[in-house]
């Protein structure tokens, strides 16, 4: 029976290392690494429209362009939809979820809450405000297995769907001072979107 567990837990933790692998290509050894946030983080300045203007490589997002997120204010939560289109299709999919700050000291680290809806629960990551002016933003992800692997993402946002590379060199800059590495940082495309 002991043995009937073990392999069951040892195959869930595979599985569940595949998927992470399928959807990360920023996979490290050890726990997720300190950051610093933004201080004063005021989540009603970051309502509205931001565009992805480069991100990390992630596997399941390689084939994507008109990559967007929009928060908006809905009573005690931020609706959260994040829109994209995959360049085979060339039709816009649009991923609905919920936005939240767990701690009242600490708004810049929010959560992002997805339903699934066929399943009757929901799923959620960390996405943490490394950077805003309000104009630009920089979004940073980790999620730890076990203590021993983390998966880490980051995403460059704008207001506007292009920036210059000067401002994006000085983005970059905000991750490369906080040890995340920028050397595979990929542009996302922004043209031809609905």
């Amino acid at each position: 029976m002991i043995f009937k567990v073990h392999k069951c837990m040892f195959i869930i933790l595979v599985n569940s290392l595949l998927v992470s692998i399928t959807f990360s290509d920023v996979i490290r050894l050890g726990k997720c690494p300190f950051v610093r946030l933004q201080r004063g983080f005021k989540h009603i300045l970051f309502v509205g429209d931001w565009y992805e203007v480069a991100r990390n490589p992630i596997m399941l997002f390689s084939n994507t362009k008109c990559n967007k997120v929009n928060f908006k204010k809905d009573e005690d939560k931020y609706n959260f939809r994040s829109s994209l289109v995959f360049k085979n299709f060339k039709k816009e999919i649009i991923f609905d979820a919920f936005a939240y700050s767990p701690y009242a000291n600490e708004p810049a680290k929010m959560k992002i809450e997805y339903p699934l809806t066929l399943l009757k629960t929901n799923i959620s990551f960390p996405y943490w405000v490394l950077y805003t002016d309000y104009d630009y933003a920089i979004m940073w992800s980790c999620a730890e297995y076990l203590k021993i692997l983390h998966f880490e993402y980051f995403w460059i946002f704008s207001r506007k769907p292009y920036i210059s590379e000067e401002k994006l060199r000085d983005l970059s800059d905000v991750l490369t001072l906080s040890n995340i590495d920028t050397s595979f940082m990929v542009r996302t495309e922004q043209t031809g979107c609905m």
